[in-house]
C-alpha cells in the first residue's frame, strides 16, 4: 500500500506490551480527571431557593404592602397562595470575595438574600474526609450568621432549617436563615463556623463593597421544605430529620 512503512507498526511484544501500557496510563488519567470534574461539580441543591412556612408568611406580609393596581387583593392573595407570584419576590446575589476555608475543604456558594421573605440562605460543600456528616446528613457544627450596623451593633441568627446531599464523599448543604431583616448597602453579614470553641471558618458574606446583583425572581427555582422528598432536612440546628 502506497506510503504504508512496515517499519513504524511495533512488532516485537514488548512494544506491543509498551503501547497497551502507555494507552491504559492515559485512559486512567482520563478516567480521574472525569471523577474529580463530575464531583465537584455544583448539583442540583446548590442553586435551589428553598423556603420553609415560615419564610412564605413573611413573604405574604410584605406583598400585602405592595401597591396592587388593577387587581383585587383577594385574587393576589389566592395567586400567591397558588402560584409563590414571584414578581413580588426580591431576590439578592451577593458575591464575596472569598468563598472557602485556607484548604478549601469548606466552599460556599449561591448566598442569596430573598428581601420580601426576609430570609438569608447559602450552599455549602464539605470534604466529609475532613469534616464529619452522620448518617441523616447532620454537620454537628454551630452554624450562625451576624448582621454588624454601622454603629456598631451586631444581632446573631441561628440557622432556621438545612437540606443536605450525599455525593462521593462531599456533602452539600443549603442552609435557610429566617426573620432576617438587613441593608445590605449599610449592615455587613458574617458567617461562622464553630466546633466547640474552634473557629472553623469566619467569612465575610454580604454588606458594603461586597459585589450584589438583583436576580429575577421568575429565573428562580423555589423549593418547599415539604416538596424536597430527595434531600435530608433538618431543623433549628438539632440534627432532626424531617
Amino acid at each position: 500500500m502506497d506510503g504504508y512503512r512496515d517499519d513504524l507498526e511495533p512488532t516485537s511484544k514488548p512494544g506491543k506490551v509498551l503501547r497497551w501500557v502507555v494507552l491504559a496510563i492515559a485512559a486512567a488519567l482520563y478516567l480521574f480527571l472525569f471523577g474529580r470534574l463530575y464531583i465537584a461539580r455544583d448539583t442540583s441543591l446548590t442553586k435551589t431557593v428553598i423556603l420553609d412556612p415560615n419564610a412564605v408568611s413573611r413573604r405574604t406580609e410584605s406583598i400585602l404592602q405592595l401597591p396592587m393596581p388593577d387587581r383585587s387583593p383577594l385574587y393576589m392573595i389566592s395567586k400567591v397562595a397558588a402560584e409563590g407570584h414571584r414578581e413580588f419576590f426580591g431576590v439578592t446575589r451577593c458575591d464575596p470575595t472569598t468563598t472557602m476555608d485556607p484548604e478549601g475543604r469548606i466552599q460556599i456558594r449561591y448566598i442569596t438574600y430573598l428581601t420580601s421573605a426576609h430570609n438569608l440562605q447559602f450552599s455549602m460543600k464539605v470534604n466529609t474526609k475532613y469534616h464529619p456528616v452522620d448518617k441523616d446528613g447532620y454537620l454537628p457544627y454551630d452554624i450562625y450568621i451576624t448582621a454588624r450596623c454601622p454603629g456598631g451593633q451586631t444581632h446573631k441568627y441561628n440557622m432556621s432549617y438545612c437540606a443536605s446531599e450525599n455525593t462521593l464523599g462531599y456533602y452539600t448543604f443549603r442552609f435557610g436563615f429566617n426573620d432576617i431583616n438587613i441593608n445590605l448597602e449599610e449592615e455587613t453579614v458574617y458567617l461562622y463556623i464553630k466546633d466547640g470553641n474552634k473557629t472553623l471558618l469566619s467569612l465575610k458574606l454580604a454588606g458594603p463593597q461586597t459585589n450584589t446583583s438583583e436576580l429575577n425572581s421568575y429565573n428562580i427555582e423555589y423549593s418547599y421544605l415539604k416538596d424536597l422528598k430527595k434531600y435530608k432536612i433538618y431543623g433549628e440546628g438539632k440534627g432532626e430529620a424531617k
